[in-house]
């Protein structure tokens, strides 16, 4: 199970989960932008194909294969793998060399929900503790979001050069409103997660979830 960051006591976190999921994660998300191949001031494909090679083994490795039922039912999961591996084709024609093999080819399959990172299971390999989950789908949705962000910046960068075709598909998503998405998923959260106990949970998933994709950045930009 995850700690909260130094500094960060799970007692004082505020009533709004919103607002304690922000205040447990803070110093962890400042990290892990910081990590990402892709802060600096003139990222360049290589960074951009660094950045989702981590994010591919992030989402099959890492994030738990389950998610909140309700959550599923009305802010579906997205095929941000698929989005990605379409990337991953382009920028390896583009940089005419394979990605490094560190990063991406030795990634494998989800070895089922026990070696899920950050997630306690039941001796049956069931997921335990399911408001964990909703720290996890605050990460990845606020992901989703970030990524929308970076999208036009990395399309009028690369496309007003040599790389017309680049989709940057895994930053674009699926096209829609991701302000949308985004503020759906808040009002769910606010709805389901009420108690100080699955507040903590909650903070305890968010926390895991970064955890790894701090990992995950850091191993492919020392590969």
């Amino acid at each position: 199970m995850s700690n909260f960051p130094e500094g960060t006591q799970a007692a004082s976190l505020p009533a709004s989960p919103l607002d304690a999921l922000r205040q447990a994660t803070a110093s962890l998300h400042e990290r892990v932008e910081a990590a990402s191949p892709i802060a600096l001031d003139e990222p360049r494909l290589e960074d951009y194909a660094l950045h989702v090679l981590a994010f591919r083994q992030w989402l099959r490795e890492d994030v738990p294969a389950a998610r909140p039922a309700l959550l599923d039912e009305i802010v579906p999961e997205l095929p941000r793998v698929a989005w990605i591996d379409h990337d991953i084709a382009q920028l390896a024609r583009h940089l005419g060399h394979a990605l490094p093999a560190s990063a991406g080819a030795t990634i494998g399959e989800r070895d089922g929900a026990a070696a899920v990172a950050g997630v306690d299971t039941d001796a049956d390999g069931a997921l335990a503790a399911p408001d964990r989950l909703w720290g996890w789908a605050y990460v990845q949705e606020g992901s989703r979001l970030g990524g929308a962000l970076l999208y036009r910046a990395f399309r009028e960068r690369f496309a007003a050069d040599d790389f017309p075709d680049l989709d940057f598909r895994f930053l674009q998503g699926d096209g829609s409103v991701p302000a949308k998405r985004w503020s759906t998923f808040l009002q769910l959260l606010d709805d389901q997660i009420r108690t100080a106990a699955q507040i903590r949970q909650a903070c305890e998933g968010a926390v895991a979830a970064f955890e790894s994709l701090l990992r995950r950045f850091e191993q492919v930009r020392t590969a």
